[in-house]
């Protein structure tokens, strides 16, 4: 996307006297510049002063979910009641990366600096001054961020080094002292967190930097040591099976860092016949946790566990796997369902999806008799699967004036495996149906998203993908969608709109190749002269797209 600084925008394309494509699709429109006084660009869309509640409030960079303006330099100040914290939740981010930035402050005191791609990240700031900056450059933008914050009680601590406390239903944290400023030298601190009776504790290691080799966070439970953490670590889960964790942290007589930020919860263990090496269990509406044996520490040699998964009858068993770390070509994880073995794999892996063909899933893990590794933290949910028979796989349907949504099965959740869902889009004869894929993320080379016009396909897309149009060649546009048997993701989010067509005259110096037009808040088309076929060669072809007085171009590419 580009936005034009003035009113007026001139687009010229050449091309030589050889070798063709299939040239280029944008379309332009006019908007109105976020107006600010020359002293400051805060106002309502561009910074504001709040006091966080009790209640979630929104803060989104300016015009989300459309692109943010260039030249943007917005702050927003957030103050909480005496003695309470900030929580801040980044749920989408999406950033010029290097160019676009948002600065988040805690009382003067820089906390993170983000730019390009970042979705859900957590900062619990104990002060009760939070300050965010966000600057844009003047050129190339993205959808930009959309974040929340909420007053919160800190933890009550009989010192701000170690307390006891009882662990619960809700996210509670632990922070070093002084977070996110430095922890001081020397410190030694202490925290037990205890459960109910039956009940294990959950721990979510949010951020996390120490002098590395010298100052350290140690886990256990029971006398066993979960891990022991030193360096830089990120979003890292740590589960105890029993109801009692003590939590050490130590440094040393010089250096020190930010320290950690970490959140314990109550859950409940699974209910398992061998608890160590493989269990039966039912899949539920609540997630549970399946790790391989002694996980974080080090499997055995020679293990051989079986996990089977049930879900109700027309339910699915989805698989998260959320790290996984083996002996590569000798430790295995086999999924199967129904028969079906749907993965085995070995090495080293993340945050992948996988979901049963009929109720049951079926896990077992093997390793040799020598070298191990950390294995495998997962969990497992029990979900209603997609009818691919439905409206949400594929419909036909009338393109209007009116942008319509178009999304994967699921979506944002991920889509089932083996879809295969169609589109038919048909716009008003002599029209054309223009598509706008504004997400995709799908397994690279195995499942596609298919865009054929009139007979000609225009694409066919796998991985990961933003904000490309697609333009019909006549009035009808078809899409399908195919997943394979294992591995998905969240898929895609598209939109749909008539178009009038781009004329195009037998030559290229008519308006096919070239025009002066006028913006308007209606999105117009520009394409390569014969697109979606190639180009010409020698082309020279000049377009100028002039805004209303006080306005700006958004070219979009």
């Amino acid at each position: 996307m580009y936005i034009s600084s003035e009113n007026s925008v001139i687009i010229r394309f050449t091309s030589d006297r050889s070798v063709t494509r299939s040239g280029f699709n944008l379309t332009f429109v006019e908007y109105y510049p976020s107006t600010t006084p020359e002293s400051t660009t805060r106002a309502s869309s561009c910074g504001f002063n709040a006091f966080a509640t009790s209640t979630s409030q929104p803060i989104t960079s300016p015009g989300y979910p459309n692109n943010y303006p260039n030249n943007a330099d917005c702050t927003w100040n957030i103050t909480a009641s005496n003695g309470m914290g900030i929580k801040f939740d980044l749920h989408t981010f999406e950033t010029e990366t290097n160019y676009d930035f948002i600065n988040i402050f805690s009382n003067c005191t820089l906390v993170a600096i983000l730019s390009g791609s970042h979705s859900f990240i957590i900062f619990m700031l104990s002060e009760n001054s939070l300050t965010l900056r966000f600057t844009s450059d003047r050129s190339v933008t993205r959808t930009g961020f959309n974040v929340t914050f909420i007053e919160y009680m800190p933890v009550a601590t009989t010192a701000s080094c170690g307390f006891n406390a009882v662990a619960t239903s809700t996210n509670q944290p632990i922070t070093s002292p002084g977070y996110p400023n430095n922890y001081p030298n020397n410190a030694d601190c202490t925290w037990t967190i205890t459960a109910n009776d039956g009940m294990g504790i959950k721990f979510d290691l949010h951020t996390f930097e120490t002098e590395r080799n010298f100052d350290y966070l140690t886990i256990s439970s029971d006398d066993r040591q979960l891990a022991r953490l030193s360096g830089s670590h990120s979003n890292k889960t740590y589960i105890a099976s029993e109801n009692s964790v003590i939590i050490r942290f130590t440094s040393d007589r010089s250096v020190t860092r930010s320290g950690f930020n970490v959140t314990f919860i109550e859950y409940m263990p699974v209910p398992t016949t061998a608890s160590s090496c493989g269990f039966n269990a039912v899949a539920t509406s609540v997630s549970q946790p399946i790790t391989s044996p002694n996980y974080p520490n080090n499997y055995p040699n020679n293990a051989d566990c079986t996990w089977t998964i049930t879900a109700s009858d027309g339910m699915r068993v989805q698989l998260n796997l959320i790290r996984f770390l083996t002996e590569r070509s000798y430790d295995y994880l086999t999924i199967s369902s129904d028969g079906t073995q749907l993965a085995r794999i070995s090495g080293t892996y993340s945050n992948r999806i996988y979901t049963s063909i009929g109720n049951t899933l079926t896990l077992r893990f093997t390793s040799d008799r020598s070298v191990t590794r950390s294995g495998f933290n997962a969990t497992f949910v029990e979900y209603m699967p997609v009818i691919t028979t439905a409206s949400s796989c594929g419909f036909n349907a009338v393109a209007t004036s009116t942008s319509q949504p178009i999304t994967s099965p699921n979506y944002p959740r991920n889509y089932p495996n083996n879809a295969d869902c169609t589109w038919t889009i048909t716009a008003s004869d002599g029209m054309r149906v223009q598509l706008n894929l504004k997400r995709f993320s799908t397994e690279s080379s195995y499942d596609y998203l298919t865009i054929s016009s009139d007979g000609t396909q225009l694409a066919r897309i796998s991985g990961t993908y933003s904000n490309r149009i697609y333009t019909s060649i006549g009035n009808t546009l078809t899409l399908r969608f195919t997943s394979d048997r294992s591995v998905t993701r969240t898929g895609f989010n598209a939109t749909f709109v008539e178009v009038y067509p781009t004329t195009t005259p037998e030559t290229t110096q008519a308006s096919s190749c070239g025009f002066n037009a006028v913006a308007t808040s209606t999105s117009q088309l520009i394409t390569s002269p014969n697109y979606p076929r190639n180009y010409l060669n020698n082309a020279d072809c000049t377009w100028t797209i002039t805004a209303s007085d006080g306005m700006r171009n958004i070219c979009q590419l």
